[in-house]
């Protein structure tokens, strides 16, 4: 698909004949948000049309797909994060019959970078997007702090930036490596669903008033 604003497609001139209707077919691609296309419509001045006709002159519609999106979102929570490593299994719906992807070795008390690196080449993979992940950290007193040193829970947020039907991931376990921590996944089947990609055929009628 060429995205880029300059290209045009331009048929050759077509003779209309009064009380017909014409249509104009358009593909969309939804990808996250404000994704659009434009119609461009001119009556031929070679033809002896009017020069105040409204179609005199080159004339642009923009027709805007401005769906609001949720994005998937599920979480992980690690209790008494130590420096050891874990493993993500994720039950992945894409695949007949569903079968568990193992992330790389991830620590315990990874940043959000860290996280996220040892888990996008899934979602890049099987599902062509990228992701979020926030971390919040929190004390031995159940404190929100940003020192790591004083962090004993780190809670990551992944957010799923295409929209996407049904859930990323069926189910999600974790693979202790060396890891003494406590870990409690939310998947996405208990977090929050992903709005369902714009889908379907419409019709769009244009009168001059």
């Amino acid at each position: 698909m060429d995205t880029t604003s300059t290209v045009k497609h331009i048929s050759d001139w077509i003779s209309l004949e009064a009380g017909q209707s014409y249509y104009i077919l358009g593909k969309y691609g939804e990808w996250t948000s404000m994704e659009h296309f434009t119609v461009s419509v001119e009556i031929n001045p070679t033809d002896g049309v009017n020069q105040t006709h409204p179609l005199a002159t080159t004339t642009m519609q923009q027709i805007a797909m401005d769906q609001i999106n949720t994005n998937e979102q599920w979480s992980l929570t690690i209790s008494s994060a130590d420096t050891g490593s874990y493993k993500l299994n994720f039950l992945n719906p894409t695949t007949k019959p569903a079968s568990y992807w193992q992330s790389e070795a991830v620590k315990a008390n990874a940043n959000a970078g860290g996280f996220k690196s040892a888990i996008i080449g899934y979602y890049s993979k099987f599902f062509g997007t990228d992701i979020d992940v926030t971390l919040q950290m929190f004390d031995a007193t159940s404190t929100l702090t940003t020192d790591s040193t004083q962090a004993t829970t780190y809670f990551y947020t992944v957010s799923v930036r295409k929209m996407i039907n049904g859930y990323s991931i069926n189910a999600a376990t974790i693979t202790k490596v060396d890891s003494k921590s406590t870990f409690t996944v939310v998947p996405p089947i208990k977090g929050v669903k992903s709005s369902a990609p714009v889908n379907g055929t419409y019709a769009i009628t244009c009168t001059d008033d």
